[in-house]
């Protein structure tokens, strides 16, 4: 709803659209929610562009995401603005310094994305980190430094075409995630059960602590094969894959 109240009201300062009325909005998604996904800026993404497109607008996807951030803003506090800009430009985005920039790399390649159904507690993690940066400050900071050059790693194995070397980043950053206390047993099961079925890496995504784990194959067949093996250990898996198309108009 606050998402579409800004968007409203952008209309109405921007294009004189004086009456923004008439329609309703119902919400059917594949995402789940609350496990690292995105869904609420994708959803957000979603309602603004199929707001411009009702009334003829011309879709930016830089005034998109803009707008969306405005209402993740208000539903979550202190977001930091990658999930509507990924949902909005597509493909890969740098985040540095609270900039985001949409990059024009092309490398695609499946996923595999399980959810491990463990509810997360964000604020239960976030407190967590925060005790162990009070209680070990040189060795949690050491770690938290790791973390911050692994961006540049991945762009690196991104534009070099290295799915291997992009798999054995996903493991490191894992590794670092599990020492700064953000894991879980039940993703490192979905982990092992992973790499055992022959995936190159994975991690967990979003805050960790329960929701899901993404997941890299070499190929799509071998990708279907490790999707199996975890929905017959009982968890949800799903193939996907990286997408350049962004929010596009009527879709």
């Amino acid at each position: 709803a606050w998402t579409m109240q800004i968007a409203e009201k952008f209309l109405k300062e921007k294009y004189s659209i004086d009456s923004v009325e008439g329609y309703s909005v119902t919400v059917n998604s594949e995402i789940p929610i609350s496990s690292g996904l995105g869904s609420s800026a994708a959803t957000a993404v979603a309602l603004v562009a199929s707001l411009f497109d009702l009334y003829g607008i011309p879709i930016d996807p830089s005034i998109v995401s803009s707008i969306a951030f405005e209402g993740e803003k208000i539903a979550h506090g202190t977001p930091s603005g990658v999930d509507n800009a990924a949902s909005s430009f597509g493909g890969f985005i740098w985040f540095q310094d609270r900039k985001i920039t949409p990059l024009d790399d092309r490398l695609e390649f499946p996923l595999i994305i399980c959810n491990t159904n463990v509810p997360r507690e964000t604020k239960k993690l976030v407190l967590e980190v925060r005790r162990r940066v009070e209680q070990y400050p040189k060795e949690m900071n050491e770690l938290l430094r790791k973390m911050g050059e692994m961006p540049s790693k991945f762009l690196s194995a991104i534009r070099t075409g290295q799915l291997v070397q992009l798999g054995l980043l996903m493991n490191e950053n894992q590794e670092l995630l599990d020492s700064i206390g953000v894991n879980h047993p039940t993703i490192e099961k979905v982990r092992q059960r992973s790499l055992d079925a022959g995936a190159l890496g994975a991690k967990l995504t979003g805050a960790g602590g329960g929701g899901c784990v993404i997941i890299l194959p070499e190929s799509q067949e071998l990708g279907d094969e490790i999707q199996k093996v975890l929905i017959k250990e009982g968890w949800d898996a799903y193939s996907t894959q990286i997408t350049f198309k962004g929010v596009v108009a009527g879709q």
